[in-house]
């Protein structure tokens, strides 16, 4: 049998919802998950509510409506994901489940955690960028004097910036269903130039 109690002793929702990759501001406020929430308008901590579509519960009840679990397949996952003790005997199975059970994921599901990674590596790509602008910027406001990799950056950041404002504030869940593969892929050639250009520079420099 699995400990609820001590399941939600050791978790709080909010430690849930950003191990999770959802982004919980520092007022406990984050858009919530289970609809198309355009501003935040839930609040997470020890448990959670939406001021929107009124969801509401303890971190059990978070995880199951996330990922569609019962509440004791949500207890299981956290007690793995988080490495509780938790009193769990069937713990073995849980784990030889969970192939099953990510292919009884609804669409829904499936297309919220698309769209969680796909806003995780694009905040990932802004910071790498910014990162790249600072180092390489130039001495000299001459751009033929420019690194390439700096010029790239300067090129890239306002667009990749525009992607993720678009994708977290703009665009509806249900036109960015129709968009998100091409997002994907928008964002998966600009990392892959980026990755050949310092291949290049670390191959230039080994030689």
């Amino acid at each position: 049998m699995v400990d609820f109690r001590a399941i939600k002793e050791a978790v709080t929702t909010k430690e849930a919802a950003s191990f999770y990759g959802i982004k919980v501001g520092r007022n406990g406020m984050c858009r919530c998950p289970f609809h198309d929430d355009h501003t935040p308008s839930m609040k997470v901590d020890k448990r959670f509510i939406c001021f929107g579509c009124q969801e509401k519960g303890d971190v059990i009840d978070f995880v199951a409506k996330l990922f569609g679990l019962d509440a004791k397949e949500a207890a299981e996952k956290i007690a793995v994901d988080f490495g509780i003790a938790a009193d769990i005997s069937d713990m073995e199975k849980y784990r030889q489940s969970q192939y099953a059970m990510q292919q009884k994921k609804s669409e829904q599901q499936i297309f919220y955690e698309r769209k969680r990674e796909l806003i995780k590596v694009i905040g990932n790509l802004m910071n790498d960028i910014r990162e790249i602008k600072s180092e390489y910027a130039p001495e000299t406001p001459m751009l033929d004097m420019c690194d390439q990799l700096f010029v790239m950056a300067c090129h890239d950041f306002e667009y990749v910036c525009y992607l993720y404002d678009y994708i977290v504030f703009d665009v509806t869940d249900d036109v960015l269903k129709t968009e998100i593969e091409f997002l994907e892929k928008e964002v998966n050639k600009i990392n892959a130039r980026y990755r050949s250009e310092r291949n290049q520079k670390n191959n230039k420099r080994v030689s």
